[in-house]
């Protein structure tokens, strides 16, 4: 389960991968400030990648270079984010992609699921080269919690 929530996050981030397909961006309004690199999607974010959809508040994506050839700095997704790719779904207040590190954080009342199965804390870290995950709570006793449900045969 979590394999696959990672593998959407990585999908919705990757540079690479936003080059190798279409992808669709809706808003109620977009700012795009070419001498500070900086395209700002406004109001209902609505990103729609194959069969996954991104919906946030406010989408940042900092470039570097030339308008025609960019080189993607940093994408930063705020106001309750929400991931989704048929029965599984991601949220946070906020989600950010470094591209350097290859890491996506999420921040702000985390949760995965995909059907019975929950995972939640107050931040998640993904790497996306490696597939390895840190999630922690800071949050009232420091714990993260976890829910699985195990299907038996019928």
């Amino acid at each position: 389960m979590m394999r696959f929530l990672m593998m959407l996050v990585a999908l919705l981030f990757a540079p690479n991968v936003w080059a190798a397909q279409a992808f669709d961006v809706t808003s109620q309004r977009l700012e795009i400030l070419h001498d500070l690199g900086q395209a700002t999607f406004e109001g209902d974010v609505k990103l729609v990648y194959g069969s996954a959809t991104m919906l946030a508040q406010k989408m940042d994506v900092f470039y570097q270079g030339e308008a025609e050839d960019p080189a993607l700095q940093k994408v930063e997704a705020v106001g309750r984010i929400k991931i989704v790719d048929g029965s599984s779904i991601a949220t946070g207040d906020k989600a950010t992609y470094n591209p350097k590190t290859g890491t996506v954080l999420v921040t702000g009342d985390v949760m995965l699921s995909r059907d019975e199965n929950v995972v939640q804390g107050e931040s998640l870290t993904y790497n996306l080269e490696t597939g390895d995950m840190f999630l922690n709570n800071n949050q009232n006793d420091g714990r993260v919690k976890a829910i699985f449900t195990i299907k038996g045969k019928d």
